[in-house]
């Protein structure tokens, strides 16, 4: 499936990009998504980028049908 957006062909699959610079670029199987993730958080306001922000696992958000998750290593 596709859709034109000004003029350029998006492709509606989902999919999955995996930047790990591996032997396979995408991943369709869904089979290389991990549970957890991390994710910076800012806890304070503060000029120092350590004391401003902290790192938190959460789960991998469910993507949806127009979504489009990307893995960076």
């Amino acid at each position: 499936l596709t859709r034109v957006l000004f003029g350029i062909h998006l492709i509606t699959k989902r999919c999955i990009i995996d930047m790990s610079y591996s032997t396979h670029l995408m991943d369709f199987k869904d089979s290389s998504i991990p549970s957890s993730m991390q994710k910076l958080v800012v806890t304070k306001l503060s000029q120092h980028f350590r004391k401003a922000v902290s790192l938190k696992i959460i789960p991998v958000p469910t993507r949806g049908d127009d979504d489009l998750l990307i893995r960076n290593r």
